[in-house]
C-alpha cells in the first residue's frame, strides 16, 4: 500500500511539474507575441504613417466619431504599454517613441475621418459605387 501510495504521488509530482513547465511555455509565447504585435503596431504608426490594419478592421463600420475614439483608445493603450514596459533598450529610446505616439495622437484627433479611416466608413464606399 505504501509503495502504491509512493508511487501515484511521484506521478502526480511530475505531471504538476510537466503541466506547470507547459504553462511557462505557453504564457512566454503568449507575452512575445503580444510584445511583437505593440512593436509591429508602433512601425506601422510611426515609420509606415499608417493604422494598423487590425484597427482600421475593428472601426470599419462605425460612425466616424466612435471610430476616431476606438482609434485614439487603441493608440492610449499602446502608449501606455510602452511607458510601462521594460522592453525598450533605453530611456532615450522610451522617450522618441512615446513623443511620436503624441504627435499622432494630435495628428489622429483633428485629421478628417475619410483621411484617418482610408475612407472605410460605409457612406464613402457606398459613394464609390
Amino acid at each position: 500500500m505504501g509503495c502504491l501510495t509512493f508511487l501515484l504521488f511521484a506521478v502526480l509530482v511530475v505531471l504538476l511539474t510537466l503541466l506547470l513547465r507547459f504553462g511557462i511555455l505557453w504564457m512566454g509565447r503568449a507575452v512575445g507575441r503580444q510584445t511583437r504585435t505593440r512593436f509591429e503596431e508602433a512601425e506601422s504608426i510611426l515609420n509606415e504613417n499608417t493604422i494598423p490594419a487590425a484597427w482600421l478592421d475593428e472601426v470599419r463600420d462605425l460612425h466616424p466619431e466612435e471610430g476616431r475614439k476606438r482609434l485614439l483608445k487603441r493608440l492610449s493603450t499602446l502608449t501606455e504599454f510602452f511607458q510601462n514596459a521594460p522592453v525598450v533598450a533605453d530611456e532615450t529610446s522610451r522617450q522618441v517613441l512615446l513623443d511620436g505616439l503624441a504627435v499622432k495622437r494630435n495628428e489622429w484627433s483633428q485629421a478628417d475621418w475619410e483621411k484617418l479611416s482610408g475612407g472605410s466608413h460605409p457612406s464613402s464606399r457606398s459613394a464609390d459605387r
